[in-house]
């Protein structure tokens, strides 16, 4: 029958989507799950459609974000395993049954990942991620990689309950949402050895809304982990064979080439040479930095000549 895997769904005015959601997981063909249902604090029908579906707990609670919604989740399990899955994505047939068949095999790995895709409105029209570098397959003791970026996506994840009981749970405070996730994988990648099965068997909602709209939230939240990072880690810079510094000059560049592809020229600009004065040896960002000096008109007609090319 294999282990016990607790599937959590945290949700906050999820009608629109939830149903899909809950059905992705109804129909995969590992059927030893249980499925919590943490609502954070909805205030649209998405309760009233979770309770069509007697199989799952539903829980509401007060609204206190993703990583809130999780922890309480994560005390509610039952199961030796728990996956994730954001309410607004879908899972694909078989990824709990690779993800199980992994995780048992010898090696001790505490948690899984696997590719995902993204799409708008219909998951058949899965495309391949182009704002989150992940789709690459690193297995074993990956912490040294997960520090220089984060490949894992929390809807792709089976862990072992047992890490969270070694290396805590996800970090609720202010500083840290919205990358809370990326936190909590770094404090297990620390511990444990991952596993990677290299299939897309995620669909990961892209919303239409702005591009921008939470993109400095993020980044100065990544800024508050890779500090929390080295707090907690005295000999990182052994561990991973990269300065903090030039970590640093990672996320400037990241943050700044974000804002060039909206072009926001002149933040991509502050930020892009915030990101070569940590390290000056960062080629990339250099150009990039040139790039955004060109004016925002001239710009797009140069991408487009090269995409049309």
């Amino acid at each position: 029958m294999g282990r016990l895997v607790t599937v959590i769904i945290p949700t906050y005015n999820s009608e629109k989507y939830i149903r899909e959601c809950l059905e992705s997981v109804f129909s995969q063909g590992y059927k030893n799950i249980e499925v919590i249902v943490v609502d954070d604090g909805s205030t649209d029908d998405t309760g009233q459609i979770v309770k069509d579906y007697h199989s799952c707990r539903y829980y509401k609670k007060e609204n206190g974000g993703p990583a809130s919604a999780r922890n309480f989740g994560i005390q509610m399990a039952k199961g030796e395993c728990i996956a994730f899955l954001d309410a607004d994505d879908v899972w694909f047939n078989g990824k709990l049954a690779a993800q199980v068949a992994e995780i048992e095999k010898e090696g001790h790995s505490g948690l899984v990942y696997s590719f995902s895709g993204n799409f708008m409105d219909d998951p058949s029209e899965v495309h391949d991620n182009d704002d989150f570098p992940c789709n690459v397959s690193h297995e074993g003791n990956v912490f040294k990689k997960l520090y220089w970026h984060n490949f894992i996506r929390t809807s792709t994840v089976l862990v072992k309950k047992e890490c969270f009981d070694r290396c805590g749970i996800f970090n609720e405070e202010a500083d840290f949402f919205a990358v809370e996730d990326y936190d909590m994988w770094l404090r297990i990648a620390k511990e444990y050895k991952v596993a990677c099965v290299p299939e897309v068997m995620v669909g990961y909602r892209s919303h239409r809304e702005g591009i921008s709209k939470h993109i400095d939230r993020s980044y100065k939240n990544e800024k508050n982990i890779l500090l929390a990072a080295s707090a907690r880690w005295p000999f990182l810079q052994q561990e991973t064979g990269s300065t903090f510094k030039k970590r640093l000059s990672k996320l400037y560049f990241d943050w700044g080439a974000d804002y060039l592809e909206i072009y926001e020229m002149q933040k991509s600009r502050q930020l892009l040479w915030r990101s070569v004065c940590n390290d000056f040896t960062n080629l990339k960002g250099i150009l990039y930095l040139i790039k955004s000096i060109i004016p925002p008109g001239i710009f797009e007609k140069m991408r487009k000549i090269k995409r049309e090319s």
